[in-house]
């Protein structure tokens, strides 16, 4: 394994809700922001993101993830709404907000902190905000519109929702192209 390994720890989506995701981004698109959207068949939820973890830690990761999993229950998660960090007046980042099982879903991710830590991977700082990224900002270029578009849109009419049975530990290798990610390990949510 190589030194360090750029990864993140999520949870799998539906392809029907990737298919959503895309319809939103193409009317989004279509407002001319300077947005660099995500890719749909990339696109998953974010539970830690872990930054340049050494090689050898790797498996202590996925060993963490094997555990977790037989302590969880698949999750039915339903993405909710629209938005954006850090607000709507603002947006840098626009997501899909996420509602559903989020007592367990928070749960989980508090005790993958917790069981990270013990391995020597520090918590996030930030609070977690369970949210699918629909793109990034990359300048101000008809970011009223964006914004406007994203207040009119916050609740979502068609129903979003997906079974989320699967934690994947990713290596994230940049590019100018954008990221490309790589499945280290797939663990599958079984417990009662």
């Amino acid at each position: 394994m190589p030194d360090a390994i750029r990864a993140f720890i999520a949870l799998d989506i539906s392809q029907s809700v990737r298919q959503e995701a895309e319809q939103l981004i193409d009317n989004l698109r279509h407002i001319g922001a300077d947005v660099k959207w995500s890719d749909p068949q990339q696109m998953h939820m974010t539970l830690k993101f872990l930054g340049d973890t050494p090689g050898n830690q790797i498996p202590e990761v996925s060993s963490v993830l094997e555990q977790l999993s037989h302590r969880y229950a698949p999750l039915t998660l339903i993405a909710t709404s629209v938005g954006a960090f850090p607000n709507l007046r603002g947006p840098r980042v626009v997501w899909l907000g996420v509602g559903g099982d989020v007592d367990a879903l928070y749960r989980l991710q508090q005790e993958l902190e917790e069981q990270l830590l013990v391995i020597g991977i520090p918590r996030e700082e930030r609070a977690f905000h369970p949210h699918v990224t629909l793109g990034r900002v990359r300048s101000s270029e008809r970011l009223q519109e964006l914004a406007q578009r994203l207040s009119e849109q916050q609740g979502l009419a068609s129903d979003m929702s997906w079974k989320a049975d699967r934690v994947v530990l990713v290596q994230s290798t940049l590019t100018p192209d954008g990221p490309i990610y790589r499945v280290l390990s797939t663990m599958t949510l079984d417990g009662v």
